[in-house]
This record gives structure tokens, C-alpha cells and sequence, in this order.
């Protein structure tokens, strides 16, 4: 490892006009070598924040430059970065507390993975080793895994995952098929599917755009072969499963006490510039009434706070109560916070820190505090009851004011404002006006559309999505498949255009419209993306998108039947070659015809009737 350190520093001082690229060598030599080892081995409180909601104890080390992940897809290899090997592999694991680690090789795979004349629509592809499935989590559905042969033997040979083999085989067995990668054939050994042990544990909406997966499908290759697809000495990435996550994992259905609610009025927004240092006050909220919800102090770690306000918001949301825009300043949160002893019963010293604008920021500032806290008192000092404004950008809290204890608020009642008495009958008349809950909603969709609870809760996270769902499941009586379209291409949408749940202009009638089309076999999968992308900006009119558009699939016989003698007669070799022997013609053939109807076609009925034609 010492090796690599000289290397990365060599590089920056030699290679000084270059030095954004070398400063990458000495992020992956240095920072994240580091950074896993001193993580895994210590300091895994750092883990745990950045791993809120993500329920498993796998960490990725990946290329970066910047705040974006280094794409050789787009840009060439930066020069003097120590790429992960063997040896790098063999001290990760040395170190115990670790599991099990992993080196592979990632692009992305857009217009370059193909089964005859069906492409994938975007997909990632993997080059791993003999442990990465393992340490992802992933179990072979069909088929088998890789084999130590496949390695040594510079086997093409590949694993797909289950949205692979549903895009590009449809009701085929993919087990034994051939598919193009980079022009290479490849054939398909296996499908694999994720533990659910490795899904994250979704908490809000921001995690599920965290920990999505947008790829479109993954397709698995020996390692070995990379250099057959691309280039050598690429950089590895490498993934490490830590032995056990403590308390990563969410809180669960933890309660927590409300202490009261009260009426408040906005003074203003305070309004702070990072650029220029500093802070300015926004008086356009005087006199906004605010309602201060008060918890009782039961929650013991960040991840419990933020299960707590995730269900807190989502609650006010379904209420029409408030939209709690964070960044708005419709719903705040300040963080009281206390340390103790182990085995003290007596709560320590609280401190209450202000100026938090996202659920992150509250979890980092929660774990800045601890420390500071920790930290003072193991140095001698005493906590003091203070008022703290959190600053995000600087990781750290900084006093504002000395905090008063109740009786020095110096509270008195109003005498022209009277006590109001409210009956039982009135709280049960307003309960029974109540819209239904999230967690209503998720016992209904699981018991009335059959959706597994994961579907579910994604589904009920935000109001608008559960309004989507519902209307586009009605609309095309498929509720599964309303369900994989809203998870899948309308949040991947929707996080690549930067839009809110409640911006949302796509319609549950025009979601609806394009699946039914889609699974009635009029128009294809790729086609119903095209209508997708029209649907998503505000596009009402789906059937005629389609029919403007000549989206609609073949369904004349005969013009199949034109189309395969037409294929027939100019492959002539390759039609002599099936029916000596050779099938893997075949998809060759059902290719070429797909083409010439421009993907307009059943690929089913196009097998079918090819199959018929070639034994005539």
C-alpha cells in the first residue's frame, strides 16, 4: 500500500498540469484505502450516516471526481492511479472485521448488449470475480453461477439479472442463449436475483432515489474476458461486506411520546449564504402560524430520529396539513440533544441546535454534537444548556445563546383567551373525516392488488405517488406491473429531470393508458417508453401519440410471412447452417426479421412461425 501513496504523490508532483487527474489517484490510493480500513476497523459511526436506511453492511469503493462518479464510459483512464489489484484485495481482507471483499469492473452497457435484434435499454455491465455475487448477496435463480473454469478459461459466459432476462428473452428461458455484448457473443449460464437481505430498507422518497436501481438490468462477465470487450488495466472498483452492522438498520416500529402541541407564529426565515458568510433575514413569513410538535426524549440514535420525522412528515402530508418543503421552511426541525454515562438513568446536559434543513443535515448534525459533547466532557469540560445554530457546510455547531430553563421563559396565562373545552364527540367526528394513512394504504395494496409490503411502502411514501399508483392500476387493471412503471421509469424520470412528487405532471390516465397498450401487445416495451417520455411531460393523449407516431405492432399475418420468406432468401448460408445442425442461427434470423419490421413485431410469433418455415 505504501507503494501506491508514492506513486499518487510522484504523480502529482511530476504531472503538475495535470494535477485534477493525479488528485484522483491519491482519492482512490489514498482516501479510500484509508477511509475503508480506518471505517471497517474504528470509526464506523461514519458509516452508519452515510448508510442511514441502507440495511445492508456492504461498502462500495468507487472512482470519483468531484461530487460524480468517474465514467470510463466518457472519459479515458486518468494517468498515475494505483489500480486496485490482487494485493490491494489480500489486505482488505486481513483486516477482521471484514467478511468477505470483492474487485469488479463496471460500464454502462447502452446500445451495446443485444439478443437478436432486441436491445437493452440502458443496463450496466459487470466484469467481476469469483466473489462478487457472493458478497452482493445474489443467489442464482436459474441455471448456475460462475465457475472457476469460467475464469482460468476465459470463458464468455454470463449471469443476468431478472430485468435482463425479462427485457430481452420476454417468456424465453434465457439458460443457454446467446447474447451480443460489445459485438462479442456471450452465453447466458444463469439468471440471479438479490437477497432480500441486501435490499435497502427504504425510509423516505430521498432513499429510495439513493439506492434505486435505475440500470435497466445487469449483465455479469468473467473478469477475465474484460479485456476481450474493452481495455486493460482499467480501475477496479472494490466492494467489502463488513462481518455484522450493529445498528445500522432502521429503528422499526419504535415509539416515540409526544410531550405537546402548540401554537406558535413565524417571526421570519433566516436565510444563510455559504458563498458569502453570511445571513440574512427573510421577514415574508411574519405571522405565519406554525405548529410546534414537541416529542418526548425517547429516541436513543440518529436513524431513530429520522424513522420518527420521516413518519411524522408523512402523516402531516396525507392530512393536507402542510406540503413540509424542508428547503422552504414549511416544516423545521431543531435537535435537542444530551449524552450520559452507560448505566446513568439521569438525562446529561441538552444542547438545541437550530438551522437544520434536511433529514442528512439533522443526522450529521446529531453525530457532530455527539462527538463534540463526548469529546468536551472526556477533556474535563462541562456540557452548558445552550442554543446552537448547526452549520452544514462546516460540519461542526457553534453556540448562539445560553439556553432558560422553563421557569425562566417566565410564561403567564392570557386572561382574554379561555380555556376551550373540546368533547369526545367532536374528536370522533374529525377522526372520522380523516383521509386513510400510509399504513392503511399498505395493508390495502397488499390484500387488494396483491403488492409485496416493499411495493408498497415505496408506493404510499409520498401522497401524489399513492394518487398515481391508483389511478394508473385502475385505469389498466394491472396493479403489479402500474406498480414496476411508477418504481422504475417514472422515479428514475423524475430524479434524472430533478422533479417533485408533487410537480409531478405525469397522470395516472395516461400511465394506465400505456401499460394497458403495452401488455395487449400493441405497441412494444421500447416503443411504450417513447409514449412514456411524451406521458411525463404533461402528454394527455396517448392513443393518438401512438397512432401519430406508427407505434402500433404488426399484427397481419401475411406481412410476417413476407418479411420471413424476404429474410429466408437473403440468408440463404445461414438458414442451410440450422438445418444442418446449428441452432444458434436461429436467433440470428428472428434478429434480421425484427429488424426489417422495425421492432414492430412479436418476437414470440416471429420464433414461431420462423420455426414452422424452416422445417417446411
Amino acid at each position: 500500500m505504501t507503494e501506491h501513496f508514492r506513486m499518487a504523490f510522484d504523480g502529482i508532483w511530476s504531472h503538475k498540469l495535470r494535477s485534477a487527474l493525479t488528485m484522483l489517484g491519491v482519492i482512490i490510493g489514498i482516501a479510500s484505502i484509508i477511509a475503508i480500513s480506518s471505517t471497517i476497523m474504528g470509526t464506523n459511526e461514519q458509516i452508519k450516516q452515510n448508510l442511514i436506511g441502507a440495511g445492508n453492511n456492504a461498502v462500495t469503493v468507487k472512482l470519483y471526481q468531484g461530487d460524480y462518479e468517474f465514467s470510463l464510459d466518457y472519459q479515458a483512464a486518468p494517468e498515475g492511479i494505483p489500480v486496485f489489484g490482487p494485493e490491494i484485495l489480500d489486505e482488505v481482507l486481513e483486516i477482521p472485521e471484514v467478511a468477505d471483499a470483492s474487485l469488479f469492473l463496471q460500464r454502462g452497457a447502452y446500445g451495446s448488449i443485444y439478443h437478436g435484434a432486441t436491445g437493452l435499454n440502458g443496463g450496466t455491465l459487470y466484469g467481476v470475480d469469483e466473489n462478487y455475487l457472493g458478497v452482493y448477496g445474489y443467489a442464482v435463480r436459474q441455471g448456475r453461477g460462475f465457475l472457476p473454469e469460467d475464469f482460468s478459461g476465459y470463458r464468455k459466459v454470463a449471469v443476468i439479472d431478472k430485468n435482463v432476462a425479462s427485457t430481452l428473452f420476454q417468456n424465453e428461458t434465457p439458460v443457454g442463449k446467446t447474447i451480443e455484448v460489445m459485438g462479442e457473443p456471450f452465453t447466458v449460464v444463469g439468471v440471479a436475483a438479490q437477497s432480500s437481505a441486501f435490499t435497502p430498507v427504504i425510509h423516505s422518497l430521498e432513499d429510495y432515489y439513493t439506492y434505486m436501481d435505475t440500470s435497466g438490468g445487469k449483465v455479469f462477465v468473467p473478469q477475465s474476458v474484460w479485456p476481450v470487450i474493452y481495455q486493460y488495466d482499467e480501475p477496479s472498483s472494490l466492494v467489502v461486506r463488513a462481518r455484522d452492522t450493529e445498528s445500522m438498520t432502521a429503528a422499526g416500529k419504535k415509539a416515540v411520546g409526544i410531550h405537546e402541541i402548540h401554537m406558535e407564529e413565524d417571526a421570519g426565515k433566516l436565510v444563510h449564504d455559504p458563498w458569502l458568510d453570511e445571513t440574512m433575514v427573510d421577514y415574508n413569513r411574519c405571522g405565519v402560524p406554525l405548529l410546534e410538535i414537541v416529542s418526548e426524549p425517547d429516541m436513543r440514535s440518529a436513524e431513530e430520529v429520522i424513522a420518527y420525522l420521516t413518519k411524522l412528515r408523512q402523516t402531516l402530508q396525507y392530512l393536507g396539513v402542510s406540503d413540509c418543503r424542508m428547503q422552504e421552511g414549511s416544516l423545521r426541525a431543531d435537535v435537542n440533544l444530551s449524552v450520559r454515562p452507560v448505566g446513568q438513568k439521569e438525562f446529561g446536559t441538552r444542547t438545541e441546535m437550530k438551522n437544520i434543513n434536511s433529514f442528512k443535515a439533522i443526522a450529521r448534525a446529531i453525530a457532530g454534537e455527539y462527538r463534540r459533547q463526548v469529546e468536551l466532557i472526556e477533556d474535563g469540560g462541562q456540557v452548558k444548556q445552550q442554543t446552537r445554530r448547526w452549520d452544514d457546510n462546516k460540519d461542526a455547531s457553534f453556540a448562539m445563546r445560553s439556553k432558560e430553563n422553563a421557569q425562566d421563559y417566565r410564561y403567564f396565562p392570557e386572561p382574554d383567551l379561555p380555556p376551550m373545552e373540546i368533547s369526545q364527540a367532536f374528536i370522533d367526528a374529525v377522526r372520522a373525516r380523516q383521509p386513510e394513512l400510509a399504513e392503511a394504504k399498505i395493508a390495502r395494496y397488499q390484500r387488494e392488488f396483491g403488492l409485496p409490503e416493499y411495493d408498497a411502502r415505496i408506493l404510499t411514501e409520498e401522497k401524489p405517488m399513492a394518487e398515481l399508483f391508483e389511478r394508473a392500476a385502475a385505469v389498466c387493471g394491472r396493479a403489479k406491473e402500474a406498480s414496476n412503471w411508477i418504481m422504475g421509469e417514472t422515479m428514475a424520470m423524475m430524479k434524472e429531470k430533478a422533479v417533485l412528487p408533487e410537480n409531478l405532471t405525469l397522470s395516472g390516465d395516461a400511465l394506465g393508458a400505456i401499460i394497458r397498450a403495452a401488455a395487449d401487445g400493441r405497441i412494444s416495451r421500447q416503443s411504450a417508453r417513447e409514449v412514456f417520455a411524451y406521458a411525463f411531460d404533461g402528454g394527455e393523449d396517448v392513443e393518438g401519440y401512438i397512432k401519430r407516431h406508427g407505434l402500433e405492432m404488426v399484427s397481419d399475418d401475411a406481412a410476417y410471412e413476407r418479411v420471413l420468406s424476404e429474410v429466408l432468401a437473403a440468408c440463404e448460408k445461414d438458414v442451410a447452417a440450422y438445418r444442418a445442425g446449428n441452432e444458434k442461427v436461429f436467433g440470428f434470423l428472428v434478429g434480421q426479421a425484427m429488424k426489417a419490421l422495425r421492432g414492430k413485431a412479436d418476437p414470440k410469433k416471429i420464433s414461431e412461425m420462423l420455426g414452422k418455415m424452416l422445417k417446411a
